[in-house]
Parts: C-alpha cells; sequence; structure tokens
C-alpha cells in the first residue's frame, strides 16, 4: 500500500487562501470597525484602545461639517466640543464599543479641544483648529 503525505496539499491549500485573501484589497470606503466612511465627512476622529483619541491634533473647514466618530475600541465613547472660552457646542457624537456616529456640525473659525465625558476618560483630549 502507497502513503502520500498530506503536507503539500495542506501548504497548497494555505497558500491559496492566503491568495485569496490579499486579492480582496482595500478600497478606502472602510474603517478600522469595519464600517464605511460617508463621502461627505470633513472631520474624522478615532476612538481607540487606550483610553485616547487617534491624534492629538485635527482640522476642519469652518462651517457645516459631517464629524465621523470612529471608534474602534472595547469601550464606549463620545465627542463633545469645547471652544476656547470654555463653553460647548450644543452638537455631541456617541458611539458603542466597535461602532460609529456620525452628526453635522457647525463649526467657526477657531480652535477646540474634543473631549470625551465618559466616566474615566478624562485624558481623552486633542485639539481642533477650524478654519
Amino acid at each position: 500500500m502507497r502513503t502520500r503525505s498530506l503536507a503539500p496539499l495542506l501548504l497548497a491549500g494555505t497558500l491559496g487562501l492566503a491568495g485569496l485573501a490579499a486579492c480582496g484589497g482595500d478600497d478606502g470606503d472602510d474603517d478600522a470597525s469595519g464600517g464605511s466612511v460617508p463621502a461627505d465627512v470633513g472631520l474624522r476622529v478615532g476612538a481607540v484602545e487606550g483610553i485616547e483619541w487617534d491624534a492629538e491634533e485635527y482640522t476642519a473647514p469652518a462651517g457645516d461639517v459631517t464629524v465621523l466618530l470612529d471608534n474602534t475600541s472595547s469601550l464606549p465613547h463620545n465627542l463633545y466640543f469645547v471652544r476656547e472660552d470654555g463653553t460647548e457646542l450644543p452638537e455631541s457624537l456617541d458611539t458603542s464599543p466597535q461602532a460609529q456616529d456620525t452628526d453635522t456640525v457647525t463649526l467657526e473659525a477657531g480652535t477646540y479641544t474634543i473631549i470625551c465625558k465618559v466616566p474615566g476618560h478624562s485624558k481623552m483630549k486633542a485639539t481642533l483648529t477650524v478654519s
């Protein structure tokens, strides 16, 4: 009786699956949370593991801006805009873990602080420059 090794078949199958995965590509419309990024987003802010934003500074154009809060972490987060004088904008965004929220926010030129108000997330602060 003649026996054959399964190793060549397993290797061929593994390489074939790796090749298919590589062909999937990224069309640029998906973000890390697996959701779709709307084409009209003027500001994308990411909440990441470690209870922090994905950047220390963001920029956006003045006017009505579509804002995307992209939460790729395992915790819920929210996003508030605070003007230099300490007043908060009435708009805010709120997400569950691994989710997104979008809203249109009217931003005047200037500098804002973006914060997360979930208890224990006080280090989630970043600067937003609007021009």
